[in-house]
């Protein structure tokens, strides 16, 4: 049911991206902020989202977090608690950066990358019925489409190439509609049009990555709790503590929001991925 694959090096991806942000960055502010101040601030953004990529984004540093599964044969999660604990790991934090003024060409690869490691650690410490019935699901649907059998799904490539042509199509359509747009003008604007459509295939992804399809939800969750079935969710209850102490230290350390929100402790982009995390928090308890 899900939409991505391998893994991919997300320190490499924040390497690439740190120049040009910071240039972009420096240039929105340094007319009213002093430059030195400016850098600082996102030297130390920086340094936390590559925390926050070091804890979220590969399976071994998700068993250290989080801890591993009890019983390495069977799993230790019943399939609905799996698929609490894969919705709560999805990167939703970094969805809110882009309403904070990240770019979402610098989130896009670290959001899939997250998302395949959430997927990766439940679906360990899920019960081995469930384990392979997803690996099954995964694997036919990606050898329908790519005629490969790939058990966690698409990869990287096969994702973005899904969105670009949905993008295209669309850009392609609107190009048609209005003939007075930027796309009938000179050879310039075929840059500006190609930035344009990265941003929106990069935003389909961090959208997708924070997706779960609603009809397996629907399906899995829909099954009674029995007594393991609570004792489990105090792990989902504890994961989700620390997921809540993360996304703060992420979002307060964003530079766009120190720029704009100075004065207060807590963005409005921050108390939004907040109010979701205390949301599944009341959830987990009413069900204790």
């Amino acid at each position: 049911e899900d939409e991505n694959d391998e893994n991919i090096d997300g320190s490499h991806w924040l390497q690439e991206s740190s120049t040009s942000s910071l240039t972009s960055l420096s240039s929105s502010t340094v007319s009213t902020r002093p430059l030195s101040v400016v850098q600082d601030e996102y030297l130390e953004y920086q340094r936390r989202k590559q925390d926050w990529v070091q804890r979220y984004t590969s399976l071994e540093s998700l068993r250290e977090t989080f801890g591993s599964n009890k019983n390495k044969f069977w799993g230790d999660l019943d399939a609905a608690s799996a698929r609490r604990l894969y919705k709560t790991l999805l990167p939703k934090a970094l969805l809110e950066l882009v309403q904070a003024g990240v770019q979402p060409e610098d989130l896009a690869p670290l959001a899939y990358q997250a998302r395949v490691a959430a997927k990766l650690y439940a679906r360990e410490r899920c019960h081995l019925p469930a384990r392979i019935m997803a690996n099954l699901y995964d694997g036919f649907r990606t050898l329908k489409r790519y005629g490969r059998f790939q058990p966690v799904g698409m990869s990287y490539e096969q994702v973005w190439d899904k969105y670009q042509k949905v993008v295209l199509e669309k850009l392609q359509n609107d190009r048609v509609d209005d003939e007075d747009s930027d796309f009938n003008n000179n050879g310039d604007d075929d840059f500006i049009d190609t930035d344009s459509a990265i941003r929106h295939i990069c935003m389909k992804i961090l959208e997708s990555s924070c997706r779960t399809n609603e009809a397996v939800d629907r399906w899995v969750l829909a099954s009674k709790e029995d007594a393991a079935a609570r004792d489990q969710r105090e792990d989902l209850m504890r994961i989700a503590q620390t997921l809540e102490e993360d996304v703060k230290k992420l979002l307060q350390s964003s530079p766009s929001q120190k720029k704009r929100h100075s004065s207060k402790s807590t963005s409005r982009q921050a108390r939004s991925v907040l109010r979701w995390i205390l949301q599944l928090k009341r959830s987990l308890r009413r069900k204790l």
